[in-house]
């Protein structure tokens, strides 16, 4: 019998994506800083530690995998779609003939699936390594911190607390709305002092040359261990509020179908490539500035994009089974490898360098 889903999550995270398409909302759409808006600021306070506190809280058949299939399962999950979604940000380069930029796009975004996939490793690795549960997360913070890419430092702990919350779920089940009260109490606190100074990047490693001078130093500290905190004080006082309150509401059938949106993780992201890429520059002037221009350009964006894909895959299934839609060939050309999904990206790849 199929496991039945625990919809309080399934709540945090249809909840945690609805924040994350807002929060890219005022981020791209808004002619003002965004860390100048006080609910943006709010926002990226805590919900990506949330995300990934979710994670580590569901990480736990990872520990049962051979490293060889937890690389295939999270690759297949993560790093996949992360190219596919990245390949975006090359089109638009392509269109826009700012291949370089595209590129540096598609290294680094979408930067949490990136994460995510570094986090599994790092835990399984230390988990394997370490017989110690405390020794294996000192480790693995200790790692994490000189991990520049993709805010992992930041993030990793994050991966580590959702352990802590899965081993600890019970008891924070009954102990939910005191838990609620003062971990918002807290969270409240700090949000007064959270403002745009933390959007202003701090380099460690800069901060470490400069020893014994421990100016930068105790500077970065306190910008870490402030973000690290709040972003723990959001996710306890949210998980701890909807635990709460789910034992206190029956979830209506309207319900029960949002929180089930929560298990569509992943598909938070063609609604970011859709404010980041696609709507941001209708709106910001920098490319397109007038309605007629902006209809245009997205009947042009998605159109050769559904082009390169339908003649891609027509390739693709020609190659890989000698059919075309269906349609067996007479004299099929086969090639093996072309059932393998990068064989898409490699002609991807092809066709960019011809357009080019």
């Amino acid at each position: 019998m199929a496991k039945e889903r625990d919809l309080t999550f399934d709540a945090l995270k249809i909840f945690a994506i609805f924040l994350v398409l807002w929060g890219h909302c005022i981020l791209h759409l808004t002619s003002r800083e965004a860390a100048d808006d006080a609910l943006f600021r709010v926002i990226y306070s805590f919900h990506m530690p949330l995300f990934m506190t979710m994670a580590g809280y569901f990480s736990a058949s990872a520990l049962g995998m051979t490293f060889r299939d937890l690389l295939a399962a999270k690759g297949r999950q993560l790093i996949l779609p992360s190219v596919v979604v990245g390949s975006v940000y090359i089109l638009d380069g392509l269109a826009f003939g700012e291949l370089s930029d595209g590129v540096r796009s598609f290294i680094g975004m979408p930067w949490f699936l990136k994460c995510t996939f570094l986090c599994f490793v790092l835990y399984y690795l230390c988990g394997r390594v370490f017989r110690s549960p405390v020794v294996a997360a000192l480790a693995g913070v200790a790692v994490s911190l000189a991990i520049g890419r993709f805010n992992f430092m930041w993030m990793y702990p994050c991966f580590l607390f959702g352990v802590l919350v899965r081993n600890n779920i019970r008891w924070i089940k009954e102990n939910a709305g005191m838990l609620a009260l003062l971990s918002g109490l807290l969270f409240g606190a700090m949000l007064l002092y959270w403002d745009a100074g933390f959007w202003i990047t701090r380099d460690k490693a800069a901060a470490i040359r400069s020893l014994p001078d421990t100016t930068l130093l105790r500077g970065w500290l306190y910008w870490f261990s402030y973000k690290i905190t709040i972003g723990f004080a959001g996710t306890v006082f949210f998980i701890s509020l909807f635990e709460y309150l789910s034992e206190r509401l029956s979830p209506t059938p309207l319900g029960r179908r949002v929180c089930g949106w929560g298990r569509q993780t992943l598909g938070i992201y063609l609604y970011l490539l859709a404010s980041a890429a696609v709507v941001s520059p209708v709106f910001t002037g920098k490319r397109i500035s007038t309605l007629p221009a902006a209809g245009a350009w997205a009947l042009r964006y998605t159109g050769g994009f559904a082009l390169a894909a339908l003649i891609i895959s027509a390739i693709r299934e020609v190659l890989a089974y000698g059919t075309l839609w269906g349609l067996a060939l007479p004299e099929p050309l086969r090639i093996s490898g072309a059932q393998m999904p990068f064989f898409g990206f490699i002609m991807f790849g092809v066709f960019s360098a011809g357009y080019q």
